[in-house]
């Protein structure tokens, strides 16, 4: 069964249980740039310029911030020089972060900068991870955050929303089996 709602005016979701199970639901983005699946007890938020949409944990103790980024030129392969323009990106966007690390994985076929980072938050220490999906000549940057003792908590959700992002740019993906390895 499918169960359609609409969230505002600009963005539709709908709950697909054999996908990433109840307590998940699908977005798709007002543009039909991609799709990705989150926790169902989490808040879409439509977001202005280079953020697509934001979603918050119902309490506050999570949160994923999805920015869009044009690139002059395709980025070809994804390595470690790639990866490094990704991490000083990071540093430019959030100049108190600390302890920063990358590492190139996979999600849906599709290669991924995995970045882990530390910030000081409104209520504490927080932990973020970012994931950039290159997609052409655009990078679609998936920034997960919560306090700092929640992070393994929330890790699992975080992970899944990776693995489901599917930009629609038509490729189909090269190794469904592929996913984004967790960053200890």
């Amino acid at each position: 069964m499918v169960v359609l709602g609409l969230l505002g005016p600009q963005c539709a979701f709908a709950q697909f249980p054999f996908l990433g199970g109840r307590d998940y639901k699908l977005f798709k983005d007002q543009a039909g740039r991609f799709q990705l699946e989150y926790p169902k007890d989490w808040q879409p938020t439509m977001g202005v310029g280079d953020v697509v949409v934001t979603f918050a944990h119902k309490k506050g103790e999570a949160a994923l911030l999805i920015k869009r980024f044009q690139l002059l030129d395709d980025p070809g392969q994804i390595n470690d020089v790639f990866g490094q323009l990704e991490l000083d990106a990071l540093k430019m966007d959030q100049p108190q972060a600390t302890d920063m690390s990358f590492k190139i994985a996979g999600a849906n076929g599709r290669p991924v900068v995995v970045i882990d980072y530390s910030r000081p938050g409104l209520v504490g220490p927080e932990r973020g991870r970012q994931y950039s999906f290159p997609v052409g000549p655009e990078v679609y940057r998936l920034n997960c955050t919560s306090l700092t003792g929640l992070f393994a908590k929330y890790d699992p959700q975080f992970l899944h929303i990776a693995q489901s992002f599917m930009p629609s740019s038509g490729v189909a993906p090269a190794d469904p089996a592929a996913k984004p390895s967790q960053t200890k």
